[in-house]
């Protein structure tokens, strides 16, 4: 039946005129390690985080004991590493040592032909959402830009505000039980 719902879609967005695409995991990860000048992502756990954030995220999620975490990105990951899209250095910034991700000289030119060719394009994201290439591309930088870089505990705590402030992000991740629940322990927990 989801396969009928599928192509009614699809039908639906090429009668309007819309030239769409759909992402692999490998491309939202290109897409978001491109972004911000491919500059490098400090930390695999920035990937999960940013990827939870994102309302349009194509990854489920999972959250661990002190992260999100995302099987199905945790394995596009290990494929572009051994495929020689990414680079994975171990780095010092701020005293911490950290793992720099960043896109290889054969992951840049792949970023760069991929962007190319999508880009006045719409994406159909998890069979329900169409949003304009351009967008997706503007938000992921501005997540980058805004999440990469921190150290867990920080994220950690920006985690802990949105749940005290209802964000919309959360409730697409978390079912209300869940929310709810964190709230308690939040707030009579001493978080």
């Amino acid at each position: 039946m989801s396969t009928v719902n599928n192509e009614w879609k699809k039908s639906v967005l090429e009668k309007a005129g819309l030239q769409y695409i759909t992402l692999t995991g490998e491309e939202w990860v290109l897409l978001l390690a491109g972004a911000d000048s491919s500059s490098p992502i400090l930390g695999e756990y920035t990937f999960h985080f940013i990827f939870f954030l994102y309302p349009f995220s194509p990854f489920n999620f999972k959250t661990l004991l002190i992260a999100p975490y995302s099987e199905q990105l945790d394995k596009c990951l290990k494929r572009m590493l051994d495929g020689g899209i990414l680079i994975k250095e171990i780095k010092v910034v701020n005293t911490m040592v950290t793992e720099a991700y960043k896109l290889s000289l054969k992951g840049n030119t792949v970023y760069r032909n991929l962007k190319n060719k999508i880009y006045k394009k719409q994406v159909l994201i998890n069979n329900h959402i169409v949003r304009p290439v351009a967008n997706v591309l503007n938000e992921l930088e501005s997540l980058k830009k805004t999440y990469n870089g921190r150290e867990l505990f920080k994220l950690l705590k920006l985690l802990i505000a949105k749940v005290k402030n209802n964000d919309f992000a959360l409730e697409l991740r978390l079912q209300d039980h869940e929310i709810q629940y964190l709230k308690r322990i939040i707030r009579y927990g001493g978080v």
